[in-house]
């Protein structure tokens, strides 16, 4: 039987801090490492109009051809390092509806039956929503982004939705393959803290598989 593979989900509303998270994680554990902030400027690159993403997202059609994309990015990665992390939203906000991340059919071709056996861990990272607000607010790679949630209440919204799409994706994984799950709130100057549980948790559960 092959050696089990270890995907790592870390996600979260835009301005968590999550990425920052990620790629220091990354680094810690040797992992390949990949994030929808890679994805996202190479879908606006292709696009005649940024507004067009909206348009995008809403055509079911294109968003599943874009998932099995990133699917298929993701399982590559995944078949070059021991571990694998995924930076990325477990919720996309479309100008209409919220939608998960990835739908269960694109989901369920993580786990062939040809490849390695792969472990879950999902996390999904939270803050002060105020926090993410100022964080948002003055940060000027931000300032043109009208996906980005901007106000405290609509922070709130996306962060409710957020964890629902997360509890959704954790539901459909411990049903299949091993899976931890959970939800880990950020304070300020915790980054570091978070890295070093987190590390130690993965390689823990490494070296007891």
């Amino acid at each position: 039987m092959s050696e089990s593979k270890k995907f790592v989900w870390i996600g979260g509303i835009h301005g968590v801090g999550k990425s920052t998270l990620s790629q220091t994680l990354a680094r810690e554990t040797r992992a390949g490492y990949f994030s929808s902030g890679i994805v996202f400027p190479y879908i606006y690159r292709k696009l005649n109009d940024p507004r067009e993403f909206f348009q995008a997202i809403e055509d079911q059609q294109l968003l599943d051809k874009l998932e099995q994309s990133v699917i298929g990015e993701i399982k590559r990665t995944i078949a070059r390092y021991e571990v694998t992390l995924w930076d990325g939203h477990y919720s996309i906000k479309s100008r209409s509806r919220f939608i998960q991340g990835f739908n269960e059919r694109n989901l369920l071709s993580l786990l062939d039956k040809d490849s390695s056996p792969l472990e879950i861990y999902l996390y999904l990272i939270n803050a002060n929503p105020e926090k993410i607000a100022e964080r948002i607010n003055t940060d000027p790679r931000d300032r043109n982004k009208e996906h980005v949630s901007r106000k405290v209440e609509n922070i709130i919204e996306h962060s409710n939705q957020e964890r629902e799409m997360f509890c959704s994706i954790a539901r459909f994984f411990n049903q299949r393959t091993k899976t931890l799950s959970r939800e880990i709130y950020i304070e300020d100057g915790e980054i570091g803290d978070n890295v070093e549980i987190l590390g130690k948790e993965i390689c823990e559960r490494k070296n007891a598989s």
